[in-house]
């Protein structure tokens, strides 16, 4: 990453995954240090199959463990690893070791830095928060229904494994459990500073009358009004911050859009963007699709231009203008 005055506190820097810094960059970059793992992210799930079905070629989207993301501020740079279960806290100036934290599973999504705290859920199912000069445990909370621990993806983990990250906003951790929803799905929020339960909503499985297809799995988001959760290779899911009802469901039609869902999305203004294969535009209060397509795997939007990011190139567009043409083009495909 480049360092520089602006803190980047969690994966994709704010509460919308914006993915932009203020921060200016002066060319030409040169390394400062470099930090070297001594094993390599292991990833949860297996890539799709490389083989086109019904037209259609899946790209990964469960892809958030791939590599390891980073929190920083300006004396520290945190990670945690998939692979020997550490938090690790580097000096930003040096990239030598301050101090590392071991937890008791996989730490498969970046950490999230607020106040002086560091924020991180594990495969073992807790949610831990650490002090982040020192490391010490400020306090550690169990999301799933009880202490069951059983093989999963190659390795003894919780039936709930905290797969969302830790999305803390307005001294709030929001944070979710659990993969498979006949066994339960939770979400929670929490005060960021005790660790103390404000809501949690542990109705969302499919012991429910309404067969459930939420798996929070990949990087939580946050409006004013909305949390929203993605699903792994689903939809998002959007749930009230207030008390954890659920808002919508995001639906999308195969053979009208293509392949979608996914582990990322991104919060511009008034839409959710969110897909792997392609970048699908959804109203982020109603959940209805159809506001836009944008080609490529990651997109980051600042102010009227959008970035996207494919296999092999990267492009600037003008994001509306772009989006009505995508609309146009869906259409024209449609018929």
């Amino acid at each position: 990453m480049v360092w520089g005055t602006d803190d980047w506190p969690m994966h994709l820097h704010d509460a919308g995954r914006s993915g932009f810094s203020d921060t200016l960059i002066e060319l030409p970059l040169s390394q400062h240090w470099l930090y070297v793992s001594a094993s390599a992210p292991e990833a949860a799930w297996a890539p799709p199959i490389p083989h086109a079905v019904e037209g259609n070629l899946e790209i990964n989207r469960l892809d958030f463990d791939l590599a390891f993301q980073v929190a920083a501020s300006d004396e520290a740079v945190y990670f945690g690893s998939s692979s020997d279960d550490q938090v690790r806290c580097l000096d930003s100036r040096s990239g030598k070791v301050r101090w590392s934290f071991f937890a008791d599973g996989p730490v498969r999504l970046g950490p999230s830095l607020d106040a002086g705290r560091l924020y991180f859920g594990s495969d073992d199912g807790f949610v831990y928060c650490l002090d982040a000069r020192s490391g010490s445990v400020i306090w550690k909370r169990l999301l799933g229904f009880d202490r069951t621990r059983h093989l999963g993806n190659g390795r003894l983990i919780s039936r709930w494994p905290v797969r969302s990250g830790i999305l803390v906003r307005d001294g709030i951790a929001y944070c979710g459990a659990g993969v498979f929803p006949h066994e339960g799905i939770i979400l929670c929020a929490l005060e960021a500073e005790s660790g103390e339960v404000i809501w949690m909503n542990d109705t969302l499985g499919e012991q429910d009358t309404n067969r459930s297809r939420l798996a929070p799995q990949g990087y939580l988001l946050a409006n004013e009004k909305y949390l929203y959760v993605p699903s792994g290779r689903d939809l998002p899911a959007a749930f009230y911050r207030k008390d954890g009802k659920k808002r919508f469901h995001a639906k999308a039609s195969w053979r009208a859009d293509g392949i979608v869902g996914g582990t990322y999305g991104v919060l511009v203004e008034d839409q959710l963007i969110t897909g792997a294969n392609q970048n699908v535009v959804f109203d982020a209060e109603s959940g209805k699709s159809g506001e836009g397509w944008f080609h490529g795997r990651r997109i980051v939007v600042r102010g009227e231009i959008a970035y996207f990011a494919t296999t092999e190139w990267i492009a600037a567009v003008d994001r509306k203008k772009y989006a009505a043409g995508s609309i146009k083009l869906h259409k024209m495909r449609q018929r």
